[in-house]
This record gives structure tokens, sequence and C-alpha cells, in this order.
């Protein structure tokens, strides 16, 4: 079974809210500054149709990557969640700070964008997994 557990997101849960990516300019703000520059463009000279429609493909190309980067995150959890899924019923031994857990997997749940199984009633996360049988 698969859900949520306490404040963790359940497999049905949306992504993750962030940036376009760590470093750079998002969307928000690279649209905020061609709005700014068209605004406050001198009347006299105004901006050359080559340019406008090259800062428009750039930002047509930023919006496209934002949203490849969203389907791969996504596709990454569902992957991720499939396989903690499979080893529902299973028999594991995962290495925790507390000590060597020995169980079979009840549920599975995430929490802070990682994976964690309910092995003999301890939440412990999928990378601490050692064996499975």
């Amino acid at each position: 079974m698969i859900r949520g557990v306490g404040s963790w997101t359940g497999v049905a849960g949306g992504t993750e809210a962030g940036g376009l990516a760590s470093r750079g300019l998002g969307r928000d703000a690279f649209l905020a500054m061609l709005v700014a520059e068209l605004r406050n463009q001198n009347p006299l000279e105004p901006l050359k149709n080559e340019n406008f429609l090259m800062q428009l493909a750039t930002f047509d190309t930023l919006d496209q990557m934002h949203q490849v980067k969203e389907a791969v995150t996504e596709l990454a959890r569902v992957q991720l969640a499939a396989q903690g899924a499979a080893l529902v019923g299973r028999s594991v031994e995962a290495s925790t700070e507390q000590g060597a857990v020995i169980g079979v997997v009840e549920e599975v749940g995430f929490g802070g964008g990682d994976l964690y199984l309910l092995v003999g009633g301890q939440w412990v996360p999928l990378a601490a997994v050692t064996r499975v049988w």
C-alpha cells in the first residue's frame, strides 16, 4: 500500500515547488525583464524585430526546459514509487543509525523527496536497504 505518512506526500501528490533551476534566470524574471525593456525603450529607437523575436524565442526555450524538468522530476518520482511498491510484502534488511532493521515491508511513503519503507513498525529510507529476499 502506498500512502501519505504524517507530513509526507503519497504517490498521488504534486511536484515539489521550485524555480527553473538552482542557478540562473527564471521564467518570471526573464519575462519581467523583457516587459521592463519594452516599457522603457526609446520611442524614437524601438526594439528591432530581430532582437524582439530572439528574446521571445529564448523565453519559449526557457519555458520548454522548465516543462521538461518538471516531467523528468515526476518520472523519477513515479519510478521510485514503483521500486518501493515492488518491495511491499518482501523481506528486507536495512542499515540505520539505530542499527540493523530486518522485517517485511508493510507500506511505502514519501518524505522530503525520499522514499521510505515501513519495516517492522519503523520507517527506513529505501537507500538504507542492504538486502532483499
